[in-house]
């Protein structure tokens, strides 16, 4: 209120409605203003308020620059070296100001003080500590240390302490070597560039790096060459010597070099291609480089003085000598003519038989789709044949097939079961049959239904009061698999217990396991499976195993090498404890002759196609391996073998199957 004065422009408030106004007079009580009077800019009528809160007046108040703001602003154009010493400890804020990470993620390091040698300069700068509890080498992200004089072990480091650097700038550094990259392979890597641009370092495509993401880092070139010369000839041909530059650069004069005729980098390559009088050398520790070619100097003279620029005078290339004809050449020419001619002819020949290979293969494709019709159409009428010749023998009108395949029933306490797959991993599990004949799903009933069926499992194994017992496995033969058969440990290692499920003391958690299974099966791969949807499908009774351990195992072999009508199966794993040196993995043998292991996981299911498609095996198991296996027979085959099957098939089939034992036998001795 001190700021008002006579003069000072404002508003009147009425009814919240502001009328611009000027105050012309101010009334003072014991020195406190207590009236002021205002003259209305529309009417210049005046009035005198006693009421301050109806006055809203511009007030100038005079901004203060504070020395913390004035850091801020030129932090950005002082050096860090500035920064982290002078600027820094002026006050309390300044310091706050410039401990701040934001101003040394991108640092420009190429300007060192003088006295000070080039590591203690280093060390100092990305060991200084930040607010928040960070420091420089934590949050750096970009350096330049262009032109200054470090070696191959300060910048291996460099890195080693500033794990977070991501672009390094190297040019003009001349102390560096090829063994700089030794070094950066043992440490591990976010960098994405590194510019080694004028350096000695020119072969490092030798050794690519790669950074902790797996990516390659880009290197930007030396874009310098060795330059060969006789120090006679390197003497005569000096304009200037710059010794204070580091490195240091002498200018020569290519007029005198162009009269040396011998063979060195300037007469074979560079007096052809250089568009200057002067040529820049640089001398590092008896050596000589020039550039590549005058395009990429251009990044050297943009940083260079005034008085190097004058040098570089422009001048006309030597032009390239008019080849003589060589005979030779000549010959080569004629030859190189006749070859590209005979290539041509040898691609359109390969145009034209590529093009009748991918016009075959169509037609291979047509009619194999065509022999699958007819052979879908000849399987469509034997299965009708064979649905006639056992309804005659059964004295029946007709016989069909249960029609349960893709058909959702929704039976009472289905909404008990755990919930299925979902529609996209039942597509996935399709998708698996049809292209590898075997699909694995875990996690099928869940942990708690499948340690109830687990519990019950192992009651029955082990309780002598359980109705249901196991029993020796036996190696079944034959279409049938009723007359052949073989208790043989050795062979097939493991115990049994055949359930229908609907047992008067069968466990409730068997049938609800074999239901989730037809749900799955019968109900949903059914009907988008394009194999399954072909075949008329009944669940066969349930086998539930247990391999004791001591090295039980299973031969390699086929569940319907023959026809005997299983199409489908299921197996449920129950080893909540399964450890790898346990063993008992299902064994694949794969069309390539891979074998796929398949650990017993408890609740996982594996589903594979029951024919030769699948031989597999279970591999010796040195712990208790429980599993449910269930097989979805094709209506049609089952019936077929058991009806009409030959017994003449069986005998061949009983021969097969000892020869196979033996076999097994003659591998198992030592």
């Amino acid at each position: 209120m001190e700021s008002i004065v006579p003069g000072t422009k404002g508003f009147r408030l009425l009814d919240d409605i502001p009328f611009a106004c000027t105050i012309v007079n101010i009334m003072y009580e014991n020195k406190a203003p207590v009236a002021w009077t205002i003259e209305y800019a529309d009417d210049k009528n005046t009035e005198v308020i006693t009421d301050f809160d109806e006055l809203v007046v511009e007030i100038e108040s005079k901004q203060i620059l504070l020395l913390g703001d004035v850091i801020r602003d030129i932090a950005k154009y002082l050096t860090p070296w500035e920064n982290a010493t002078t600027c820094r400890w002026i006050n309390r804020a300044c310091r706050n100001i410039l401990s701040h990470p934001q101003h040394w993620i991108t640092l420009n390091l190429a300007n060192p003080p003088r006295g000070i040698r080039i590591s203690r300069y280093l060390h100092y700068i990305i060991h200084l500590t930040l607010i928040e509890d960070a420091s420089v080498k934590k949050v750096l992200r970009s350096v330049n240390l262009n032109g200054l004089q470090i070696t191959d072990r300060d910048v291996g480091l460099l890195l080693k302490q500033c794990p977070n650097i991501e672009y390094l700038g190297l040019a003009g550094c001349f102390k560096l070597s090829y063994d700089l990259f030794p070094t950066l392979k043992t440490i591990p890597l976010t960098l994405h560039t590194l510019d080694l641009y004028m350096t000695p370092i020119m072969q490092w495509e030798i050794t690519p790096l790669k950074n902790t993401s797996g990516e390659l880092v880009q290197i930007l070139p030396s874009c310098l060459v060795p330059l060969r010369l006789p120090s006679i000839l390197l003497e005569a041909a000096i304009i200037v010597k710059d010794e204070e530059a580091y490195p240091p650069v002498w200018f020569l004069s290519t007029f005198v070099l162009d009269e040396y005729e011998e063979e060195n980098m300037w007469s074979n390559k560079l007096t052809f291609l250089w568009t200057y009088s002067s040529l820049p050398v640089f001398y590092h520790e008896s050596n000589t480089y020039a550039f590549q070619s005058p395009q990429v100097m251009n990044c050297w003279l943009l940083a260079s003085s005034k008085f190097t620029k004058n040098i570089l005078q422009p001048r006309e290339p030597k032009k390239l000598p008019e080849k003589s004809v060589d005979a030779i050449d000549f010959q080569a020419q004629k030859v190189f003519a006749s070859l590209n001619e005979l290539k041509s002819s040898l691609e359109a020949q390969v145009n034209e038989l590529t093009n009748a290979v991918e016009a075959a293969k169509i037609e291979h494709q047509v009619a194999k789709n065509e022999y699958e019709i007819a052979q879908q159409r000849r399987t469509d009428v034997e299965k009708q044949v064979n649905r006639a010749v056992l309804a005659l023998s059964l004295g029946e009108a007709q016989v069909e097939p249960p029609n349960r395949s893709g058909k959702i029933l929704n039976l009472a306490g289905d909404d008990k079961l755990p919930l299925l797959p979902s529609p996209a991993v039942i597509q996935d599990i399709s998708r698996a049959l049809d292209q590898q004949y075997f699909a694995v799903y875990d996690d099928f009933l869940g942990h708690i239904h499948a340690m109830q069926l687990y519990e019950e499992v192992v009651y029955f194994y082990h309780s002598d009061q359980s109705p249901f017992h196991f029993e020796q496995g036996a190696l079944a033969g034959g279409k049938t698999g009723r007359n052949l058969r073989y208790e043989m440990p050795s062979v097939r290692g493991d115990h049994v217990l055949w359930l229908e499920g609907t047992e008067v003391n069968c466990p409730i958690s068997i049938a609800a396991t074999l239901r989730q299974l037809d749900r799955l099966v019968l109900e949903r791969l059914a009907a988008i499976n394009s194999e399954l949807q072909r075949c008329s499908l009944i669940r066969h009774r349930v086998m539930i195993t247990c391999y004791p351990g001591q090295g039980s195992s299973y031969v390699k072999h086929c569940d319907n090498p023959n026809g005997n009508g299983r199409k489908l199966t299921a197996i449920f794993y129950l080893n909540p404890q399964w450890e790898e040196e346990d063993g008992g993995e299902l064994q694949i043998h794969r069309l390539d002759h891979s074998i796929t292991r398949i650990p017993p996981i408890f609740d996982r299911l594996v589903l594979f196609f029951s024919n030769e498609r699948v031989p597999h095996q279970v591999a010796p198991s040195y712990a208790k391996r429980f599993a449910l296996t269930v097989w979805y027979m094709d209506w049609d085959e089952y019936m077929d073998a058991q009806v009409f099957t030959d017994q003449t098939a069986d005998i061949h089939e009983r021969t097969r199957i000892e020869k196979e034992i033996d076999k097994f036998h003659s591998q198992s001795e030592p």
